[in-house]
């Protein structure tokens, strides 16, 4: 009996461990980067900790396990379509579920604590339950798992771990608890084939989850590369169906830039971001285009199963590397200014911050052509970029202009691009007042990012 009370104190000190870790890695994944997020997982994660063993009678089971079962089948809705709510409900829910997950493993232990004398013992597995969740989430997880699903298996194991505790309980409550164990079990499998039965290929690295679908919209075959929870490019598997339903279609902001510049002969364009490869299709014969691209597995994947790097007309490069990095690189190897940059890098539906700060443009303009084009990609379903596209729009003097189409079922992904510029001539050209004749407006609507401080809080949409 007492080995399977330690088996138990190792068991919920560990899933507690991982719960938190993979609810750290849902929030980093889903929701836009703020500094020191990572603080509040942590926080509530010790608070539940304080809550239980206060006292022998803050955890109640009649209180906490009807919570736990609610928070059993949220968190595997979160797990699923969590990125189809406002940052500020998924911070939200991904917390509270945090806490009724670790106010009842922490509930437990403190149930399961023994007499003075083997406390010594009792911590010292807590510890090395804990030790074992860590390794597990940051070590093995990763191998095992495509996605996070170490979230959802935390949740799972809860549930399974307290019926191990209340094994003393009446048949009916055993027979009650092994039912919903059947369930859980049953939803999450049912939950996870048809989230993964459109899948042609995926894969999760230090970077996070990659995957490939094949998906029919519109009785028409498309296949999307899928990062995290995000489509990151598509590509119809109708041969003359092109791009339509993506991002980049004939009337979006960067395919009209595009169409500006190639009133030039030959360009030299540089894109951060490859997602896949949709823009090197807009390569002519004496273009070239370079794409810097820090995840491996985007490029392996864009390379594998989409045509557009192969079938690309112009000379196309990739480059695996951060896109700052590599193009302070350039700069000290005296390479030619570029005819412009697209800024097109997500991390699931989050547009890495150290790309859009005043150093980051600073770079851009030093590695551009006098009117060279930035192109920046600013869709987003949590945070509205504009602010500070405004604001280094006035910082450097450069014209501003926006591109928003919406999307629909018959229009294919809505697009929000902005393109900053010294040529006055691509305003005028494109029909559309410069957002930086507008002083007044501007003033009043500025979010300054520095590599030194930035924030994201002014920027959250409460809504979708």
């Amino acid at each position: 009996m007492f080995r399977g009370a330690n088996l138990l104190w190792l068991a919920f000190s560990a899933t507690s461990s991982i719960l938190l870790i993979a609810t750290t890695q849902m929030i980093s994944t889903n929701i836009p980067p703020m500094p020191l997020v990572w603080v509040l997982p942590l926080a509530i994660y010790l608070i539940s900790f304080i809550f239980c063993f206060s006292s022998s009678k803050t955890y109640q089971r009649f209180h906490w396990i009807p919570l736990l079962i609610f928070a059993v089948f949220a968190g595997l809705m979160m797990f699923f379509v969590g990125s189809q709510f406002s940052s500020v409900i998924q911070l939200s829910m991904y917390c509270f579920i945090l806490f009724i997950g670790c106010v009842v493993c922490h509930g437990e232990l403190r149930r399961l604590a023994p007499t003075q004398h083997s406390l010594t013992l009792f911590y010292l597995y807590i510890a090395a339950g804990g030790a074992i969740g860590s390794l597990f989430t940051a070590l093995f997880a990763p191998m095992l798992f495509d996605r996070v699903t170490e979230y959802a298996l935390a949740l799972l194991l809860i549930v399974i771990f307290c019926g191990f505790a209340m094994a003393k309980s009446s048949v009916t409550y055993r027979l009650g608890w092994a039912a919903l164990v059947v369930v859980s079990t049953l939803s999450y499998y049912s939950l996870e084939t048809m989230f993964n039965q459109y899948n042609v290929a995926s894969t999760r690295n230090f970077y996070g989850y990659i995957a490939v679908k094949d998906i029919e919209v519109g009785n028409i075959l498309e296949r999307r590369l899928v990062d995290g929870t995000t489509v990151h490019g598509s590509q119809s598997l109708e041969n003359d169906m092109g791009f339509e339903s993506s991002y980049y279609q004939q009337d979006s902001g960067v395919a009209l830039a595009f169409d500006y510049l190639q009133q030039d002969d030959a360009l030299n364009i540089g894109i951060i971001g490859l997602g896949a490869g949709v823009l090197a299709d807009f390569s002519r014969d004496n273009d070239t285009l370079r794409f810097y691209e820090l995840n491996p597995a985007v490029h392996s994947m864009a390379d594998k199963y989409f045509s557009y790097l192969r079938d690309a007309k112009g000379d196309v490069d990739v480059t695996i590397a951060d896109g700052r990095l590599a193009l302070e690189q350039r700069l000290t190897a005296n390479e030619s200014a570029m005819d412009a940059l697209v800024i097109d890098a997500f991390s699931s539906d989050v547009i890495p911050s150290h790309l859009l700060t005043q150093e980051a443009l600073s770079l851009y303009w030093q590695s551009l052509t006098q009117d060279g084009l930035l192109i920046i990609h600013i869709s987003n379903n949590h945070i509205d970029l504009m602010p500070v596209i405004k604001a280094h729009s006035q910082h450097f003097k450069k014209q501003l202009v926006r591109f928003n189409k919406s999307g629909g079922t018959d229009k294919g992904f809505g697009s929000d691009w902005v393109v900053l510029t010294s040529d006055k001539r691509f305003a005028d050209a494109m029909g559309v007042k410069s957002l930086h004749t507008s002083p007044v407006e501007i003033a009043n609507n500025l979010v300054n990012w520095t590599d030194e401080h930035y924030s994201i809080l002014p920027l959250i949409k409460f809504s979708l």
